[in-house]
């Protein structure tokens, strides 16, 4: 099967327990930078701290959540060579242009405000190498693209095109360790692609989307996530804990048990919150945006009202950096220049004011 029919299907025909799971994205990813992951950044806190502690042990959720429903939300069928360079220019357009403006205007800000000397890397880093969390830009670009290129090597048969490269991808994930330099993501490109195409495959190839949506099909399928689910994160308490040191081949392919199976288990769950479906519609605003609230909201508390709490501290952080992303996304939508330079959207995609398009769309 292709994905012609998906391809017809509007973007605003959104998902409420998908942009549920996207809204979970987005807490548990401003959660990550509010905390920090080492003791010099974020927070700062001791690595035996408890939110230090529980931060870590989503590290295999975080991301590969997003990739799992940006796979999931994508369409790949291109008709012809002019409909396939069109996909891929919007794709540049939702995808690098705000990775490049916003990544910009972090970069600068950070140069400007960061203590003198700790960390920067060199401007062109932002456009070649990863930078901060917009590597996951640069990932998700040559994922999609590969995706593209394949499916119309297939004749527009996306299913089939993701299925081939499945394996490949998994394997590569579990084998091959960082190369460096990582040129646009790439070796992050591959750590992703096992959940971009399970959300694809899901989403796209009809016999297995039918068994998923089915309840009565759905049910010994999620006991069976949750029990694989459990038993892995476990698994992961106990390395993060130091409680055991496999070799990196094996630790990444606990990470990717852990991943995939969180994803099938909250994809069967099939779970809904019009809270989180709000904050799931402005996801790729609090994506780009949500670490110049959260480190600005840190550092005016810790200067008016030194000696707050850490607890006091995460919580406003995690408002902060969901909250003021959201704002910018309903102040850039309402100028057509502002809503193509930070959320890549064109002026026709603002048919209703406050409301993005999907990550994959």
């Amino acid at each position: 099967m292709n994905d012609r029919g998906d391809a017809r299907r509007p973007a605003s025909a959104k998902i409420l327990y998908i942009e549920t799971l996207r809204g979970i994205a987005c807490i548990l990813l401003v959660s990550y930078h509010v905390i920090g992951d080492t003791s010099s950044n974020g927070l700062r806190l001791p690595d035996g701290d408890i939110f230090s502690f529980v931060n870590r042990m989503f590290i295999d959720v975080r991301m590969p959540l997003f990739s799992f429903i940006s796979g999931f939300v994508f369409s790949a069928y291109a008709a012809d060579l002019p409909a396939l360079r069109g996909k891929i220019g919007a794709k540049v357009r939702r995808l690098l242009v705000p990775m490049a403006v916003v990544g910009s205007l972090h970069y600068w800000l950070q140069a400007v405000f960061a203590p003198q000397g700790e960390g920067q890397v060199p401007y062109y880093y932002l456009f070649i190498l990863p930078y901060e969390h917009f590597w996951y830009l640069q990932a998700t670009f040559l994922l999609m693209l590969t995706v593209f290129v394949v499916t119309y090597a297939l004749k527009g048969n996306g299913t089939r095109a993701a299925a081939v490269l499945l394996l490949p991808c998994i394997l590569a994930s579990v084998l091959l360790d960082r190369w460096h330099p990582d040129v646009f993501s790439s070796y992050k490109a591959v750590y992703l692609a096992p959940y971009f195409l399970t959300g694809y495959l899901i989403s796209h190839a009809a016999r297995l989307r039918a068994g998923m949506d089915r309840a009565a099909a759905r049910r010994p399928l999620l006991a069976g996530a949750s029990v694989l689910f459990v038993l892995l994160f476990v698994l992961e308490w106990a390395l993060v804990a130091d409680l055991v040191n496999p070799g990196a081949p094996e630790r990444r392919a606990i990470g990717l048990g852990v991943g995939l199976s969180a994803c099938l288990f909250l994809f069967l769950l099939r779970f809904q919150s019009r809270f989180l479906t709000f904050i799931g519609d402005k996801s790729y605003a609090i994506f780009l945006f949500h670490v110049l609230f959260t480190a600005g909201s840190r550092i005016v508390l810790e200067r008016v009202v030194p000696g707050l709490g850490v607890p006091v501290l995460f919580a406003v952080g995690v408002v902060a950096g969901v909250a003021g992303p959201i704002v910018v996304s309903w102040m850039a939508l309402k100028h057509p220049l502002s809503s193509l330079l930070f959320l890549g959207i064109r002026a026709a995609a603002r048919r209703r004011a406050g409301q993005e398009p999907a990550f994959g769309n």
